[in-house]
């Protein structure tokens, strides 16, 4: 059977649970580039790359055909792959926008293939075209070689249509002298997030699920199941969400995705569809009320802006 004689899937609804599914998979992120037989530099954001073959060697990565330097990449000649480090975030966001004159925002060279290699990637691969597949609705370009080099950092990761950095959990669970450490979960069943009643100041308010994490403690995942578990549920946790500091500078948010085993049956915890969010009332850090967090006035924890975005 060839790519071709795949069925086509069945309606958007399947696709879009598909697409799901993949994002499950944790990768790593790069821009691929690659300069055009009239000299026209392209590039984009790329996580389907992999390596192919260490003698000789060899990588590929895939190309939607939607994306507006596709047509690029099916010319004959050279291109990069440019892998990124946890702080090129904002380069892996311009470089999979429709900015145009990306090249302008960047400092790059030119490889001996005449792609661009961005300066200050975690690593890169000057590569040679040797071969190109048409498969569905990508063309997967698979490359040999020429040149490669690496750097300092640690890198970029992707995964359920967000960006994370390994090296920041690190350092929030290490804390630093002096710093509490509020560890949280963005826990949904069947698309409703979960939320929990609290009281400040005589108001009644709801937040998402947290807890001040104990010195004596060590393990963050051990602790939000705990949690969960008080609510006469249990979690599986997919990734880290998000790691922040607010205008406090003795506490640290960690801030995890998961999806409920079951919906909460005890505690004064329910769950909420995106258009039955008591939005008014939202406390945007998550922490047991022994341990609110504040920060000044106005200031929105990254929690808050998920939830107003009403994004995954």
């Amino acid at each position: 059977m060839t790519a071709s004689e795949v069925s086509a899937a069945p309606n958007p609804s399947w696709t879009a649970k598909f697409r799901s599914a993949l994002g499950m998979y944790v990768t790593g992120v790069t821009i691929v580039t690659k300069r055009g037989e009239d000299g026209r530099l392209g590039g984009l954001t790329a996580n389907s790359f992999t390596s192919v073959s260490l003698d000789p060697p060899l990588v590929l990565v895939c190309i939607g055909n939607h994306v507006g330097s596709y047509p690029l990449f099916q010319q004959p000649g050279g291109f990069a792959v440019n892998v990124l480090g946890d702080d090129q975030r904002g380069l892996a966001e311009l470089f999979a926008s429709k900015t145009r004159d990306k090249f302008d925002h960047v400092t790059y060279r030119l490889g001996v293939g005449g792609a661009p290699i961005i300066d200050g990637s975690l690593a890169w691969l000057d590569c040679e075209t040797v071969q190109t597949v048409q498969a569905g609705d990508h063309i997967i370009v698979i490359g040999g070689v020429k040149d490669f080099g690496t750097g300092p950092g640690s890198p970029l990761a992707y995964c359920q249509g967000g960006f994370f950095s390994f090296n920041l959990q690190q350092e929030a669970v290490f804390r630093p002298s002096g710093k509490s450490v509020i560890v949280g979960c963005i826990a949904d069943y069947d698309d409703r997030v979960l939320l929990r009643a609290v009281d400040l100041d005589g108001a009644r308010k709801w937040t998402l699920p947290g807890v001040e994490l104990a010195q004596s403690e060590t393990g963050v995942l051990p602790t939000i199941n705990t949690l969960i578990e008080g609510f006469g549920t249990g979690v599986d946790i997919t990734f880290i969400y998000s790691v922040f500091e607010p205008d406090d500078p003795k506490s640290v948010y960690i801030l995890y995705r998961g999806k409920l085993t079951a919906p909460p049956t005890v505690g004064d915890a329910r769950l909420f569809g995106e258009a039955e969010v008591p939005w008014d009332d939202l406390d945007q850090h998550p922490a047991e009320p022994d341990h609110q967090q504040r920060t000044e006035p106005g200031v929105r924890g990254d929690a808050q802006d998920d939830l107003d975005a009403g994004r995954r």
